[in-house]
C-alpha cells in the first residue's frame, strides 16, 4: 500500500516494483525524461522509448512527430538496453 501523504490509492500492491512504479509515476519520485527532438516530457522510460520510436519513422501519415536521423541512432541504443523477455516454461500446464 502507498503510504505517501495525500495518496488516494489505498489498495495493496502484489509486488514491490508495482508500488515503486506507482510512486514514481503518480508522485513524481522517479526520473523525468525529456525528448531530445521535441518538448515532450515523460515520467516512465517505456513511454519515452515508445515516443522516441515515432521520431524514427519517416513519411508517416498523419504524423504529429517529425523524423530525426539522430532519433534512429538513439532508439537503436535504447533497444539494446532492453532485457529480453523470459520465455514461458513448456510442459508445465
Amino acid at each position: 500500500m502507498c503510504n505517501l501523504p495525500g495518496c488516494k490509492n489505498k489498495t495493496a500492491f502484489k509486488r514491490r516494483e508495482h508500488l515503486k512504479r506507482h510512486q514514481n509515476t503518480k508522485h513524481g519520485l522517479g526520473p523525468e525524461m525529456t525528448c531530445d527532438f521535441c518538448v515532450k516530457k515523460f515520467n516512465r522510460r517505456d513511454n519515452w522509448r515508445q515516443h522516441l520510436r515515432l521520431h524514427t519513422e519517416p513519411n508517416r501519415r498523419m504524423a504529429r512527430t517529425n523524423f530525426h536521423i539522430g532519433a534512429v541512432l538513439r532508439y537503436n541504443e535504447e533497444k539494446e538496453k532492453i532485457k529480453p523477455r523470459r520465455q514461458p516454461l513448456k510442459g508445465n500446464s
